[in-house]
């Protein structure tokens, strides 16, 4: 004599419910997403998200960018890090919650494209600078005691160049 149990002969769903009587009753489970109060909690935070992303990142390139004692290697790297997250802020940021809560993009193929590739290009330079901190750091860690020679901006852009492409 074979005993079955009820999820031997039917497939399991994460959304139904056992009543006890060997039937499973599916449970409509409503979308958060298509929630109006959470749409307008999304809009807030991605607005915030934008705005602060935007103009922190523009005031670091500023900053670095106007004081000369700011320009070093490492500050050239963050100054890198912020663009590269101003291009996800601009490019990223406006399209990620209109997709999520119409279902469809709609912004057209080009713009489909762009984005994706900003995207990934993006985490791609963030990855990539954060390496070459680390590698600049690593020399320094290493290397406490031995006089720095002034690092050329034109090797900095080559590095940044090389990161890019």
């Amino acid at each position: 004599m074979t005993t079955t149990t009820p999820f031997s002969t039917e497939e399991f769903d994460v959304f139904s419910l056992y009543n006890g009587t060997g039937n499973h009753t599916n449970i409509a489970t409503p979308d958060p997403i298509e929630n109006p109060v959470v749409q307008a909690l999304f809009c807030v935070i991605y607005t915030s998200i934008f705005v602060l992303g935007v103009f922190g990142n523009v005031l670091v390139c500023y900053v670095v960018g106007r004081n000369k004692a700011m320009q070093t290697v490492t500050n050239f790297f963050i100054t890198n890090l912020a663009l590269s997250d101003i291009l996800l802020c601009v490019l990223a940021v406006p399209f990620t919650p209109l997709y999520s809560f119409l279902g469809r993009w709609i912004f057209g193929q080009i713009l489909c494209h762009l984005v994706t590739y900003a995207q990934g290009t993006s985490v791609y330079i963030s990855t990539l600078t954060l390496t070459s901190i680390a590698i600049d750091r690593y020399f320094v860690i290493i290397h406490p005691f031995q006089v720095r020679r002034p690092f050329p901006f034109s090797r900095a852009s080559s590095i940044n160049c090389t990161v890019k492409f």
